[in-house]
């Protein structure tokens, strides 16, 4: 069953953008923009911005954000970019481009944070989105009739754990392939060195079996570096 995402929301709407006297390098409050969103989570520290408190109590009172806050991009391209907001500090602000979905009591915020971050829940909408050549835009009232699945909190906890899992699983995947990528490099390394002894070596006039002993270390490198780029890695995966 999908219902609306104002219907398990108790706060969607759109940041402030103020003056540019307004934002500062140091200040009360830190202020949020899209690209402090890498990854799909809050990295605050790049590029900081903060606005003054009476600046965050008055012009931007409506665009408050708290710890556990979802927050979603809505000009891109790319669409899709999602966070949640930590608990750094204790009030936040953001501008135009980004949304706030505050869910409600019965709404796992890391459950809703995937499910805006996945392509399908914003895919019946891509089509609608309005902007100005090479701009996609989502109106508050797309982000408030977004499909959200529902399901029980204890249903929705299991799914954030599997997910959980399963991205801690592609961080693994992702550093031995790093790694093996980096091993078929130094292969490769090692081999042009040697095969470039192999020519001076014949340059030089030094016997042929020394020439024949250096060529075949170079065919052995090679046949692994063969190896690493023509066949799969060989990992240990668990079984769901």
């Amino acid at each position: 069953m999908y219902i609306p995402a104002i219907c398990v929301c108790d706060f969607i709407t759109k940041g402030t953008t103020p003056a540019n006297n307004e934002l500062l390098a140091e200040g009360d409050i830190p202020y949020l923009k899209v690209y402090n969103i890498v990854n799909n989570k809050i990295d605050f520290f790049y590029k900081p911005t903060y606005i003054a408190r009476i600046t965050h109590e008055t012009k931007l009172k409506r665009s408050k954000v708290y710890p556990g806050d979802v927050l979603m991009n809505i000009v891109g391209p790319p669409l899709g970019k999602v966070a949640i907001i930590p608990h750094h500090f204790p009030e936040w602000n953001i501008n135009q481009a980004l949304a706030i979905f505050r869910p409600l009591k019965y709404l796992d915020n890391k459950f809703l944070h995937y499910v805006l971050s996945c392509h399908a829940t914003l895919e019946r909408v891509l089509q609608e989105t309005k902007g100005t050549a090479g701009q996609d835009n989502l109106s508050l009232e797309q982000c408030r009739n977004l499909l959200i699945p529902l399901y029980p909190l204890s249903q929705q906890l299991r799914i954030v754990t599997k997910v959980n899992q399963l991205m801690t699983l592609c961080d693994k995947l992702e550093a031995q392939l790093k790694q093996s990528v980096g091993d078929s490099e130094k292969l490769m390394e090692v081999a042009v060195r040697q095969l470039l002894n192999v020519d001076t070596i014949v340059a030089d006039g030094i016997s042929t079996n020394t020439t024949m002993q250096e060529t075949r270390t170079v065919k052995r490198n090679i046949a692994k570096i063969h190896s690493y780029d023509g066949e799969a890695v060989q990992l240990n995966l668990p079984l769901f």
